[in-house]
This record gives structure tokens, sequence and C-alpha cells, in this order.
């Protein structure tokens, strides 16, 4: 998950297309209709409901060799496939999978560390569980501007293919990249994406690659751009949108206005939206707050600021996967966000998407196993247990939670 700061939406469109065009994929709509019935589009039904879970692969400090092997129990796995789950995003970041920091082609990756990540996706499998190899990169601003870091990766994602191919490609999934920015060279990322789905393609041939945009995976940019020659690839965007509702509360907001908003509703028509913003402590937080009330963010809003992304798989015939989305606890009213998190996920399933929420262990999504300043969602704490079991209720995702003790 990344917060995108002024994200331009729509306006764009017809530039990124020409963009993408540039990138030398000669192909239409028409070509794609034998998609249709791709395994693509099979195999992304078990994502249908999905779980990421980032603490465990993708920390940005390394951890212990007992982190990466105990992290989660198998009797804890058990419980999500219980819960209704049917998937897992497991993001793996750059340091962890790279022997070395060298950014060259002569960069190999760390055998110890890909075989530990290996054991991880085989007890999460083992429970009933698919996995979604998230690759997330360090350094975005580097990957733009040198071509050494690319090519690095790129071998990179050769090697941890090869040694990943072993795994059940109906149940193992590899994503290019999380949430690349190419914000003022798009043509550069679908050109690269291109040529790390060939390599992929080359080591693990029966194996579902997932593809996405530029701007962090933004869903608009999603619609704007051409899919990849290749019929066996899932395309994904992710949405915290609106960005002021689901950010509330959150510490990577630069000003502090920004931090002030707390506690806006969701839908922002809800007649005490204007009454809370008004309780800002600065005026430049209520001025905030009001323009989110005033832009009259609902479901119908929400649906229809997503439907480009939507038509765009559509008009491909190629599967779209909500790679992720959630709203942060610490900020936002319990109902609000279950109501928000209800609304996107019914979106989802009006348009046969699936879907994963952000996180496991964050914030955002069921805040189980999180430190730093999250309440913690589990153990004895009764009130703790009813806000875990309302966003599981929104989800769509509770069986099995009312006879959990634990």
């Amino acid at each position: 998950m990344t917060f995108r700061r002024g994200r331009i939406r729509g306006v764009l469109a017809g530039i990124a297309i020409a963009l993408a065009v540039a990138t030398g994929f000669a192909c239409n709509a028409a070509s794609f209709e034998g998609y249709k019935e791709s395994v693509a589009h099979k195999r992304s039904e078990r994502l249908a409901k999905t779980i990421n879970i980032w603490r465990w692969f993708a920390r940005e400090q390394l951890s212990s060799p007992w982190h990466y092997a105990n992290y989660l129990k198998t009797e804890e796995l058990k419980k999500l496939r219980e819960w209704g789950f049917t998937a897992v995003r497991l993001p793996v970041r750059e340091p962890f999978l790279f022997a070395s920091r060298e950014r060259s082609e002569a960069a190999h990756h760390d055998k110890a560390n890909v075989h530990a990540y290996m054991s991880a996706i085989k007890r999460i499998q083992s429970a009933g569980l698919a996995v979604v190899v998230d690759f997330h990169g360090k350094d975005r601003v580097g990957m733009e501007a040198d071509a050494r870091y690319r090519n690095a990766i790129s071998r990179l994602w050769g090697e941890l293919a090869d040694s990943l191919r072993v795994l059940d490609p109906e149940m193992t999934f590899f994503e290019m990249l999380n949430e690349p920015r190419f914000i003022k060279r798009p043509e550069d990322w679908y050109e690269w994406q291109e040529q790390i789905a060939v390599t992929i393609r080359s080591h693990a041939p029966a194996h579902t690659i997932i593809a996405t945009a530029v701007e962090y995976s933004d869903p608009q940019r999603l619609a704007a751009m051409h899919p990849l020659p290749d019929s066996n690839v899932i395309y994904t965007f992710h949405t915290y949108d609106p960005i002021v509702f689901a950010h509330q509360g959150a510490d990577f907001f630069r000003r502090r206005a920004e931090k002030d908003v707390l506690g806006l509703p969701w839908p922002s028509i809800h007649p005490s939206c204007r009454g809370v913003a008004e309780k800002f402590r600065s005026t430049a937080a209520k001025r905030i707050g009001n323009a989110y009330c005033e832009e009259k963010w609902d479901r119908q809003r929400l649906a229809e600021f997503l439907q480009p992304a939507f038509s765009w798989g559509k008009r491909w015939n190629v599967p779209i996967f909500v790679g992720e989305f959630g709203v942060r606890l610490n900020g936002t009213d319990s109902m609000s966000r279950a109501r928000w998190l209800s609304d996107a996920v019914s979106i989802f399933a009006e348009n046969g998407v699936p879907w994963a929420l952000w996180s496991y262990d964050d914030c955002y999504g069921l805040a189980l196993k999180v430190d730093g300043n999250c309440p913690v969602s589990r153990g004895v704490d009764l009130n703790s247990r009813f806000r875990l079991q309302r966003t599981l209720r929104a989800l769509g995702v509770e069986a099995g939670f009312e006879n959990d003790t634990n």
C-alpha cells in the first residue's frame, strides 16, 4: 500500500493510451476474444476473497530466520480459510530476495531466503489458500531512473520463477511489481513490464502472471493501458478512494491539517459530515473535511469512479483483480468503515471481480499481529473482537467466526 498524493485522474487518460501504444503492443479488442475463456479467467476465481499478509516477508527491515519460519501458525492459516478467505497475497520485499545490495545484472537471489519464502507458500497452500507472489520493490524512483536496477530485478524474477515453478500453477500467481510509479514516463514501465512477463514465462510457462498500470496501480490508468500479448495474465488495480476518507489519521501525511482530519463518515452525504468537519482544529483541516462532504461520495459515486477499470477488463476480455483496498481503523468510526467495505465488495461482486483486503496485519484490514499505533483486534478484548467480526461481516467472510473462541 502506498499513499498517492495528488493523483491525476481521467484527464490524462488519452495521453496514457498514446504512451501505451508507443510501447509496441499491436493488438486490438478483437484479438482478445479468445481470452474470454482463458486459464487466467478460471484461475482468478481462486482469488475471490484474498487477504494480504505483509509483515511476514515485506517489513522495511530484515527479520530473523525464526520470524520467517514462525510468523503465522498453520492453525492461523486454516482459520483464514474457515472464515471464508480463498487466497493470500504474500508481499516480499526486494532486500529479502537479493543476495546483495548490488544493483546490477550480476545480482542474484538469496537461495536461503527464497527457500524460506517457498516454505511459507507451501504452508499457506496446505491450508487450502492460493498464493499471490507479490514483489514489493524498495526504491520506486530508482527503478525509473536506473536501467541497471530494472535489469537486476528482471534477472531476479527469472531466478525466482525458476525456483517457484514447482509450485502448483492453479494455486500460485506471480505479480510482477507492487504499485509501480513511472508518473513522468509510463511507457518505460509498460515496456519493462512486458520484458518481465517474457522472463517469467520462459521459466514458468504454466503460471498466471499479474500485471498492473502506472501511478501506484491506479484504476484510471489501468483503463488507459494495453493488455500484454499473453492470455494467461490477470490485471490488478488498488483503491483507497476517496483518499481523504480511507486514510484518516495516517502518519504518512506531511501536512498537519491532513493528520487532523479524523472521524469523517461514509458516505459523505451522511447528515453528520459537515458537523464533524467543522470541529476540526485548523481552518485547513476544516476546508479538507468540508470539501469531502461537498463531493457527495457514496456507493454510486465509488462505483462510477471504478467503472472505467471494470469496463476495460470487459472490453479486452481479461480478468481484473483488486489487489488492495481498505480503510484505516484509527481515524474512522467502525460503522462508517464497515459501510465503505461493504459497498466496495458489493461493487466488486457486481462486476465479477476478485479482491484482496489490505491487510491481515495492518490497520487498514483485520489489524491482527500489528505493532506500532494500530489497535490490536484479537485476544480477549471483546470490543476488538466485535470490531473484527464487524469487518469480516462487511467483507462477507465471517463463516466460522462465531465458533472461534481463540
